[in-house]
């Protein structure tokens, strides 16, 4: 197994770990390391987007920056490569899709 594999391989685990348990609040818990570098986008981001924007999510993983996203007021479409990943997404936001309807849920087909 390469190190894409194996990479792919823990995002699709953890993210099966968030549906089998129904956790899907809890999926964003990173450590404070690993947090640094999506403050500083998510500082970028909020400098250049907001209301109405509409994004692109690639590569979602469990919506770490989505909900972020979605709180700035921008629309959202979150695409990832792994489908595990995505029902997580689903699962979380999905009283955000019925509510306000500015989420879209789109995926890939490898």
């Amino acid at each position: 197994m390469n190190d894409k594999e194996a990479e792919k391989h823990r995002y699709d685990n953890r993210a099966k770990h968030a549906i089998d348990n129904s956790n899907f609040n809890n999926a964003n818990n990173l450590t404070i390391p690993l947090k640094a570098p999506y403050n500083f986008y998510r500082n970028m981001i909020t400098n250049h987007c907001g209301n109405d924007s509409f994004i692109l999510e690639i590569g979602a993983g469990m919506g770490e920056n989505t909900e972020f996203l979605l709180d700035i007021g921008a629309r959202v479409c979150a695409t990832d490569i792994l489908q595990h990943s995505l029902s997580v997404i689903k699962g979380r936001f999905e009283s955000v899709v019925k509510a306000w309807r500015c989420f879209h849920f789109c995926g890939f087909i490898e």
